[in-house]
């Protein structure tokens, strides 16, 4: 079952989160100037990045494959690559493409989001 990712009101009126521990949790290691990929499972909305501390970890949201750049070059970001994203919108079928210079660890916890607030 996919773990709802309620949106509600604090007592002041503001829209808040109110997240549990995801059912859809998904940890990997990923080793130093490699792609690791993720599919993103059924029934899900939303998905939350959690990496190494002090790592730097480009996530590639479909697209083309993520490669690792010859030694002395830039890394090529294109399309839907972002740099340590916190919590992005995603679609079931989705792919997630990870890369780190670095040896880093990588937590996705997936939610569909519902809302209280109407």
């Amino acid at each position: 079952m996919t773990t709802p990712l309620r949106i509600r009101r604090d007592i002041n009126g503001n829209q808040t989160y109110g997240l549990s521990f995801s059912d859809d949790s998904y940890w990997a290691q990923v080793p130093a100037a490699t792609v690791a990929t993720l599919t993103v499972p059924n029934g899900v909305t939303d998905a939350f990045f959690s990496f190494t501390k002090a790592t730097d970890v480009y996530v590639r949201l479909n697209g083309s494959a993520l490669t690792t750049p010859p030694s002395g070059t830039t890394l090529q970001l294109a399309g839907e690559t972002e740099l340590n994203p916190g919590s992005r919108k995603v679609t079931a079928g989705d792919t997630l493409q990870f890369y780190c210079e670095d040896v880093c660890e990588v937590v996705v916890n997936f939610y569909k989001t519902t809302s209280d607030l109407d």
